[in-house]
């Protein structure tokens, strides 16, 4: 099967090579054909680093397509990147997460033959017990394959930019009423005009064991803060570029 791995990146050759290696590791088969489609943003300790970047890129990925914009701006990254893919079903990966256990990619890929309107699978972020796994401050049963997201919880919690494969149609849908002056993904959310329906039909959910610690964890924020980096903006809502403090 052809899966498009859809990243937004920076100068962060180190972070980078620790994300990819530990999906390689624990998730990628290699019985499946993946294609990188990666925008790599000029921001880091070193912006020289740009070959570096590319040569974990085509460490990890036999085929490679790639963006290096002269200015850093997350939105039109995030954009270009979904605008880029192609195949029917994406798996979106930020450039500074680790995956901590093996995981069954067959099985996640078929969940969406399984449940037909299902729109996006991401790994846990949070530990699972007794069959219940928290989704920030929400608390959600798991059904035998997955933590599906509740009805009423859908337009919050449906999708957010944790590792994990999505639809394409989903993105064709969501991408042209996108605005890229803004945080795409805090503007993918069920109240946005443009996607109530696109919510309301579709189901979300989270993957992984009924009891289990944490699949996934964010590996960039201690970086932001050993290399006096923030981002830029009063809120989550507007960010779009990095700033040095």
């Amino acid at each position: 099967m052809k899966i498009d791995v859809c990243t937004t990146a920076t100068y962060r050759p180190e972070l980078l090579e620790r994300t990819f290696c530990s999906f390689k590791e624990n998730l990628f088969l290699d019985e499946h054909e993946y294609r990188l489609v990666i925008n790599v943003d000029p921001v880091g300790s070193d912006t020289k680093k740009e070959v570096q970047v590319i040569r974990v890129c085509d460490k990890y990925f036999r085929f490679v397509k790639a963006n290096f914009p002269k200015q850093p701006h997350f939105g039109h990254a995030f954009v270009w990147c979904w605008q880029n893919v192609e195949t029917p079903i994406v798996f979106h990966l930020e450039e500074d997460w680790e995956l901590m256990q093996k995981v069954d990619v067959n099985h996640m890929l078929q969940m969406f033959t399984k449940y037909p309107t299902l729109a996006s699978l991401r790994l846990n972020m949070f530990k699972s017990v007794d069959g219940v796994t928290k989704n920030w401050s929400h608390f959600h049963k798991h059904n035998g394959d997955f933590f599906p997201i509740p009805p009423e919880e859908k337009g919050l919690l449906g999708w957010c930019g944790h590792p994990g494969f999505t639809t394409l149609h989903f993105i064709k849908t969501v991408i042209p009423h996108i605005n890229p002056e803004r945080n795409p993904e805090k503007q993918i959310k069920g109240h946005n005009s443009n996607f109530g329906h696109l919510f309301r039909d579709h189901e979300f959910g989270v993957y992984s064991p009924p009891n289990s610690p944490p699949v996934v964890r964010d590996i960039g924020r201690r970086w932001m803060v050993e290399n006096g980096y923030a981002k830029k903006g009063k809120n989550k809502a507007i960010f779009t570029v990095w700033r040095k403090l």
